[in-house]
This record gives C-alpha cells, structure tokens and sequence, in this order.
C-alpha cells in the first residue's frame, strides 16, 4: 500500500485487527487497552489502497464464532472511518451493538499531512488528546497524552523508536511511561523490505518476551497465515501457539471488503483446539475520481485496448487476383 493513498505499501498493518486477540493470551492486554490508536500514529493501519479514487468512508464489522458449538464467544465489534479526499485518515469511531458511538477520535493535521493532535471524545464530551513530537528528520519521537478538560494534566508519554529504512525495512519500537514515570511493556514491530509487517512483539519492562506474532505473504499484499507464539511466563517456555488463516474478497480496486480468520490453538501440555472463525466485512465508499485521475484512468484504458489481440471475426478476406 503506498503512503499518498492513506496506507501505503510500505505500511499495511493491521495491528487494530489482526493483533487485537493476541493480546488476550498476554498480560500485556491490560496495558494495550490503555493506548489509544498508537496505530494510528505510526501506520494508519487500515490497509487500504486505492490508485485511482481514494476512500471516503469505511464501516466495519468484526464478529467471531466458535467451530465446535457454532458460538459467539466474543461481542461482535463496530468501527466507522472517514478519510479526506488525500486518503488520510480524519475520524475514527467505535459503536456498541446498537449502533451508538460510544467513543471518537478526530485528527489534526500538519505539515505533509502528518499527524499533529488526535482529540478523544466519549457520549459524555471531550476526554483527552494527544499531542506529537518529531525528529529533524520528520519522524515520531514522542506521544504526550493530556487530559481534555480541568488542568490538562499530562497523563503519560510514549516514546517511539523508528528505524525503518527509505526501503520499508526495519523496526519500530513503542514503550509508554505513566505520569509517575513508570514504564509499560514494550511494543516492537519488524517490517519486510515492502513495509509489511513481518513479526511483532510484546516485551515486558525486563525486555522479555510476552508474545510473537510472526507473519507470512502470498502474492497478495495481505497476510495469508500468522503464527501467534505466547510464553507461559515472561522469558518462559512458549505455553500457547496459534495459527491463524487468513482469506479475502477484494473490490475492483484491491480493497479487500471481507477477511476471514480461521484460528487453530496447540497448548504447552500437547492438547489442541480448533479454534474459532473471525469474519470481518467492510463496506467503502469512495471519493469521486480528479479530472487529472479521469484523465489517467482514459489514457489507461487506451493502452489495454490497444494492447488487445484483433479479432479475426470480421475481417476481410485477402483480395485474390482477378482470373485471367
């Protein structure tokens, strides 16, 4: 996916989704919940990509059924996202069963389209927002997070690593400190020479491992399998391992608008499970195509008719010389 169309090739995470049951298996989820969209800030990490007319508007529905007893075993969950007619993420949403926002997220942008400010809101009014720091080199360095209302107290700091290289190699690395100073675990993302996401981490304050998650790619740009590796305890023996199956409906512009996961479990003591399904269905709206894109998209559709084999239905014979 490629950076000016919202996503880019060079970041198509989707940590928000593939990795949000990982957490459950590791007492890192506790601390996971408290960090808001840090996602956001560093992939905007919706996948999508779009070369000819940019997402407008993105509603998703996530649900997850258990194989053996055809069970849910987790609430289905909502999410909605509007985009600017760059392709950059502006809103987040996320809704209850019913179809009510419970929680918003709205973006400030600045120089070259960069995040700036996200605002946190509830049903209830403003709650917190969160300010950026960048390097000379115009990369992420620092997430402050203040309270929205009363003193606007700093509530705590993210600090972030960045060492991806020109190419979409390299490593990101998050870690969180309270308002005490106390650090949280700490997050580490590994991309491929295409930005993708190639394994992911969570290390306790002593720097050892909670859980892995290690991916693999087809010829799409989606992951086709993740291996979800969880230690019994920090630095211990691996206590559960999950497979995860991944397959995908894609739109006419590569957008896929359902995932499916097939997730299968082996245990420390030599047991299995099955596992679950998880379906997630997307629908997309798009912004209407620029004159310079209806111009390019022409020029294009040309080229693939000229480029077509003639048919030899129609033709006309070969004229034969006249008898003498």
């Amino acid at each position: 996916m490629s950076m000016p169309n919202f996503i880019t090739r060079r970041c198509p995470l989707l940590v928000l989704v593939w990795v949000a049951a990982v957490f459950f298996l590791s007492p890192a989820w506790a601390v996971a919940q408290q960090m808001p969209i840090i996602e956001a800030w560093l992939f905007q990490p919706l996948g999508l990509d779009d070369t000819e007319r940019t997402a407008k508007t993105l509603d998703e529905r996530t649900s997850h059924r258990n194989e053996k007893n055809n069970s849910s075993f987790m609430p289905p969950s909502h999410a909605q996202y509007e985009f600017d007619d760059a392709g950059q993420l502006t809103v987040m949403r996320r809704l209850d069963a019913g179809g009510v926002v419970v929680k918003t997220w709205s973006i400030d942008r600045g120089e070259r389209g960069r995040i700036d400010k996200i605002h946190e809101a509830t049903k209830d009014g403003p709650q917190f927002f969160e300010e950026a720091t960048y390097s000379r080199l115009g990369k992420l360095e620092k997430i402050t997070r203040y309270r929205a209302m009363g003193n606007h107290g700093e509530m705590r700091q993210v600090r972030v690593e960045d060492r991806r290289r020109s190419n979409g190699t390299g490593l990101v690395a998050v870690w969180e400190f309270d308002d005490m100073g106390g650090q949280g675990p700490r997050f580490v993302w590994e991309t491929d020479f295409q930005g993708r996401a190639s394994t992911f981490r969570i290390l306790n304050v002593e720097n050892k491992p909670l859980t892995e998650v290690r991916y693999q790619y087809g010829r799409e740009r989606f992951p086709k399998s993740s291996t979800t590796l969880a230690a019994d305890v920090p630095g211990g023996s691996i206590g559960v391992k999950v497979l995860r199956e991944m397959t995908y409906e894609v739109d006419e512009r590569g957008n896929w608008t359902q995932r499916r996961i097939e997730k299968k479990m082996a245990f420390s003591d030599g047991k299995t499970d099955i596992g679950s399904v998880e379906t997630t269905d997307r629908v997309l709206t798009y912004h209407p195509p620029t004159a310079r894109q209806e111009k390019a998209e022409a020029i294009r559709k040309r080229r693939e008719e000229a480029a077509k084999p003639r048919s030899a239905v129609g033709a006309q014979p070969a004229t034969q010389p006249a008898a003498e």
